[in-house]
């Protein structure tokens, strides 16, 4: 016998078992057989270029000894690692022979022997003679070999010759890819069948084996297939023929259930249609109903058009004033604004306001009652409390320090009107339901409560002594007694009563009524003392002159005069002063009379004679007014939702209730829910209650800080500054505990980590770096961050500052600082993992949810979309109204909120994407929007400075928001109607034919059309893309030819906008102008490259590369 010098495949194996097959390299092939003292140079340098081809290179040279051997009739029987030897100049050698016999010995079918090594036996020698032993046999032992080089495991185990037979007869191998996932398929495929069970499909020679290896190490097509579906499954039904008739027995069952469900179905769906056809019917008859209703309706509003054409203002505003609520529309509402404008044009000449001058910046504290509605407000009879009527509530706040104090929940209707007391601290207050109530305003508590009136409240006067309550109504003034809420007086046929105030020290009621009359009640007698001769217009205001018994009329067109309380007789006529009264009042003292007028100016008349002091107070009308006993004070509310505080000698503001000074720059609430802090650019950190809204306290921070974080467990909070500065304080008392100076670079970006441990802090230099929280030093610092990275000469806004928020197991972050792509960053090393693009604009804010599976962003594309964090499916997109500049999700997940450049926050469904509920709280930019941590209350702060907290459940707010999502809708048909052609005989024939604009709706249609200018390209350019966006489902074909035409007119008007031709080429993508879209979109990505947009330019040649697959598939 020849001595072979080299090492055994065995050997080698040993040497790297325990290694993942993945890593393996032809380094690690040569190092383990040079540790067995064998040469390795060649296996370094000349062998293939990876582990898995030096095997496979291996094991060629064995089948090809195979195949010389089986050409001489040889067969091997007991191939194996152990019996195949590599010798140092490469070659490999096939040695022990023992086993091998010639293919036609009588011994290879002799029953109950086996030959060779059980891990490597073929099926038939496992079956001892059972079946026929020949070159396939040595082909499937060398498939094993070349399986268990290639992945490091035996294809079967076991610890008896027995467990090993069992599996290699019964039981497929599994597929190498199993533990080798980086090995190629094709290899893969040949191990698989060269390995087969049935002799028939293994390669019929080892020559066969040995030409598809080739194949894969030469890169050609190989022979191999894997294994047809059906002979798998006749394999599983082999193995398994209990589990295959389970499997019959279950499609046979949902065969049957099928058919039974499909009967059900049937049935169901035929009981359905006789419902909706009794459903039909029934809506038929409201139909019926309602259609009579808005034919009376419009009657109204045509009489009401005459009378303003006639000059009868008080008849066209009587006539408003009856239609009813739920029918009001825009044509109501424009015919409301054109009867105001004709009131106030009647003040002429108008009276000219002295401009005092107005405080600066550092002195304004601005907080506003909602927006556009008519507050009612008054101050107690201490002087020290004002209270103002917001919404279903009742605000108090010290009239001093304008701090807010409490407020009183009414849980009804809104609260129209209010009046304290003027010898206690109680408060009456009338609400748009006609319903009087008492409030104890210390215990903040309702003392008194009355049924509904008649109709419309319209004011509220105390008795001098605080013992009678007056209420006055559109056809009564009555009077109650203020202790017991019991009904004394019922005055009837008044001439629909406005405005009601007492006489001081006498039980007599002074009535300025509609209809222009003045009347003087006598309460004990229960009679009228004198009628006064009609003035022109309704009056607004009644003000008696405790000093002189004066009594003094605000009307349309002004404070007509002074009449005695006692005849009736005009003592005093004014002149000159010529505007729309719409509230009036006199100081306890008498001596002052303060009146405001619709134009939002106050006028105060010190000694209440011909000099006076004009305060241009508010935006809109003035509708509540109101002076602290001693005469010192005015305070005034209007319809632009301020409330203000002047000196009365001298009109000079001294506090406004705003909240905040200016621009606030971030908001977070701490740990526990129950207070909350926001950072303003004046650099004071606030502290409120999450209750009540009221401020505890605040700190200065010279540092200038921009962004703030709260710690998870709410003891400590952290500030970023302007100058660089990194602060830590104590929630607790907003002292300063530690802070460090990370250089001359502001610092826009700070978050705690979800356990608190660490914080991440970016400059504007490009650095990012994670610190620990106890002692602020660096754990890991990343330079050259282009998200936080800005010139040192650029000025921030609030909403450029950068945005970050940690996953909830804080393994990753997100980070965003203006651009329009979203980095994901690794938390232990800061390093980019994923980048979110999509958005066509500047992202706004980021939010995660509190499961850590979705991303919520909002950008100036009008867009807020929710990324999916687990899957990376394409995002989901959210379409509102205006601009979001800022996102958040709910405590639970379900939800996503969005606030937007008109200071609507809306409220958006994780799963379906629909839009919930809109409110519109503040006319101003919304820059931070959250919800609290029970989920009770959203909280929103505004670019003014106000802040506004409401519950989350809003029921009356989604049933108002409701009906102006409607008239919404009107518009935006009307739009889309106007946009088709310009022509206004064309347009009023598509609005009166449109089906989906009701009769009812047509005639506020036409109003709206005529208001509307031409076609907004951008907003046209908006609607076709949400048609032809490739990443939404394909749209109606009526659809995608309105979209070509929508986007070509914007094009029209701005034919070098990239975004333009870019929607534009989806279009004709979208109707088969393959060819004209491609142009488009070049001529797109050169505009785009001219005007210096790399981001879009490469959007736009993804955009153009994916057009030209789609075309490509076209043809």
């Amino acid at each position: 016998m020849e001595l072979v010098e080299g090492v055994s495949l065995d050997r080698v194996i040993n040497v790297l078992g325990g290694r993942a097959p993945e890593e393996l390299t032809r380094e690690d092939l040569a190092d383990a057989i040079s540790s067995h003292g064998l040469s390795s140079d060649f296996w370094r340098t000349q062998g293939g270029p990876s582990y898995v081809q030096c095997v496979v290179e291996i094991v060629c040279q064995v089948g090809a000894a195979l195949e010389f051997a089986h050409a001489a009739r040889v067969l091997h029987r007991d191939i194996k690692p152990g019996n195949i030897m590599l010798r140092p100049d490469g070659r490999t050698a096939l040695t022990d022979f023992g086993l091998s016999r010639e293919e036609d010995d009588p011994s290879l079918s002799r029953t109950g022997e086996f030959h060779g090594t059980p891990y490597y036996a073929s099926p038939e020698q496992a079956l001892s003679g059972r079946g026929a032993v020949d070159v396939r046999s040595d082909v499937y032992s060398l498939g094993v070999t070349l399986y268990e080089l290639l992945t490091l495991q035996r294809p079967f185990g076991g610890t008896t010759p027995q467990e090993v037979f069992s599996g290699i007869v019964s039981k497929a191998p599994s597929n190498p890819r199993t533990f080798h996932q980086r090995l190629s398929e094709d290899l893969a495929t040949i191990v698989m069948q060269a390995m087969d069970r049935d002799p028939d499909r293994r390669y019929q020679t080892a020559g066969a084996f040995v030409e598809d290896l080739h194949a894969f190490l030469e890169y050609r097509p190989v022979n191999a297939r894997p294994l047809p579906f059906l002979v798998k499954l006749q394999r599983w039904g082999q193995r398994e023929p209990l589990r295959v008739a389970v499997v019959c027995l279950a499609v046979i069952g949902l065969a049957l259930t099928s058919t039974l469900l499909v009967r059900s179905e049937r049935l169901r769906s035929r009981a359905e249609e006789a419902e909706s056809n009794a459903i039909v019917e029934r809506d038929r008859a409201l139909a019926a109903e309602v259609r009579l209703i808005e034919r009376n309706y419009q009657s109204e509003l045509k009489m009401a058009m005459l009378a303003i054409s006639k000059e009868s203002y008080n008849e066209a505003r009587s006539i408003l004033a009856d239609c009813e609520p739920e029918l009001r529309n825009w044509v109501w509402g424009s015919m409301n604004v054109t009867l105001n404008s004709y009131l106030y044009e009647l003040s002429i000449p108008a009276l000219r306001a002295i401009h005092i001058g107005a405080p600066s910046s550092s002195e304004n504290h601005t907080a506003s009652t909602q927006a556009g509605m008519a507050p009612s407000v008054a101050v107690n009879y201490t002087g020290r409390v004002g209270a103002v009527a917001s919404l279903d509530r009742v605000l108090t706040w010290d009239l001093a320090t304008g701090e807010w104090q409490g407020e009183l929940m009414t849980e009804g209707p809104l609260v129209l009107h209010l009046v304290f007391n003027p010898t206690r601290n109680e408060i009456a207050t009338s609400q748009s339901d006609g319903v009087v109530s008492i409030w104890d305003v210390t215990e903040q508590k309702m003392l008194h409560r009355t049924s509904k009136h008649r109709t419309s409240v319209r004011s509220l006067a105390y008795s001098t002594d605080g013992r009678l309550l007056a209420v006055a109504t559109l056809d009564s003034v009555q009077v109650w007694d203020a202790d017991t809420m019991l009904l004394i007086h019922d005055f009837t046929e008044l001439g629909s009563p406005e405005t009601v105030a007492w006489i001081q020290g006498e039980e007599k009621l002074v009535v300025g009524a509609r209809d222009g009359t003045v009347r003087v009640l006598d309460v004990n007698e229960a009679k009228t003392l004198w009628h006064g001769a009609a003035m022109k217009g309704s009056i607004e205001g009644v003000a008696v002159d405790p000093l002189t018994g004066g009594i003094y009329l605000g009307t349309e067109i002004g404070i007509l005069g002074v009449w005695d309380k006692d005849s009736g007789e005009l003592v005093r006529e004014f002149n000159g002063r010529r505007q729309h009264v719409v509230s009036m009042a006199m100081a306890k003292g008498g001596g002052l009379l303060v009146a405001g007028g619709l134009r939002g100016n106050v006028v105060s008349y010190p000694e209440v004679e011909e000099s006076y002091i004009g305060i241009p107070a508010h935006e809109g009308a003035v509708t509540g007014l109101a002076l602290s006993p001693d005469g010192s004070k005015i305070v005034s509310a209007g319809t632009d939702g301020r409330i203000c505080v002047w000196e009365a000698s001298t009109g000079a503001e001294g506090h406004a209730l705003h909240l905040h000074p200016g621009r606030i720059m971030d908001v977070a609430f701490d740990s526990s829910g129950e207070r909350f802090m926001s950072l303003c650019e004046d650099s004071r950190i606030r502290f409120f209650d999450m209750d009540t809204g009221a401020g505890l306290f605040s700190v200065f921070d010279d540092s200038a800080p921009m962004a703030l974080s709260v710690a998870p467990m709410g003891a400590e909070m952290v500030t970023g500054g302007q100058y660089g500065m990194l602060s830590v304080r104590e929630c607790a008392t907003g002292s300063p505990l530690r802070r460090r100076d990370l250089g001359r670079s502001m610092v826009p970006v700070v978050k705690y980590s979800p356990d608190g441990r660490e914080i991440l802090a970016g400059s504007t230099d490009g650095t990012l770096r994670l610190v620990r929280s106890h002692d602020l030093e660096d754990l890991w610092v990343q330079d050259g961050c282009a998200e936080v990275q800005w010139a040192e000469d650029i000025v921030l806004e609030p909403q450029d500052a950068a945005d970050i928020q940690f996953s909830p197991d804080g393994k990753w972050f997100a980070l965003n600082a203006g651009g329009r792509v979203i980095t994901i960053r690794s938390a232990g090393t800061g390093k980019v993992v994923r980048r979110l693009e999509g958005h066509r604009g500047i992202v706004t804010s980021i939010a995660v949810s509190p499961n850590g599976t979705l991303l919520a962003s909002s950008s100036v594309d009008q867009t807020v979309r929710l990324w999916d964090m687990e899957n990376k499916a394409e995002p989901m997109i959210l379409r509102g109204g205006g601009v979001p500049t800022s996102v958040a999700f709910s405590p639970d997940g379900s939800l996503v909120l969005s606030g937007d450049d008109a200071g609507i926050v809306s409220l958006w469904d994780t799963r379906s994407g629909q839009n919930l509920i809109g409110l519109e709280v503040d006319a101003h930019s919304v820059s931070w929007v959250g919800m609290s941590p029970d989920g009770a209350t959203i909280l929103s702060a505004y670019e003014c400075g106000a802040m506004w907290a409401c519950n989350s459940g809003l029921p009356r707010a989604r049933a108002y928001w409701s009906a102006w999502r409607k008239t919404l809708s009107l518009k935006k048909k009307v739009d889309a109607i106007h946009a088709e052609t310009l022509l206004p005989a064309r347009r009023e024939q598509l609005i009166l034919s449109a089906e989906d604009i009701s009769p009812a709706q047509r005639p506020a249609a036409l109003a709206l059309s005529q208001t509307i200018g031409g076609p907004d390209p951008e907003e046209l350019n908006n609607v076709a893309w949400d048609v032809v966006d490739p990443a939404q489902p394909a749209a109606e074909e009526a659809d995608k030819k309105l979209a070509l035409e929508y986007a070509r007119y914007a094009v029209d008007v701005a034919p070098e906008n990239p975004y333009y031709l870019d929607t534009l080429a989806w279009a004709c993508i979208a109707n088969d102008r393959n060819d004209e879209a491609l142009e488009l979109s070049r001529k797109a990505l050169e505009h785009a490259q001219e005007q210096g947009e790399e981001e879009l330019a490469v959007q736009l040649e993804a955009s153009l590369s994916l057009m030209e697959e789609k075309a490509a598939g076209a043809r």
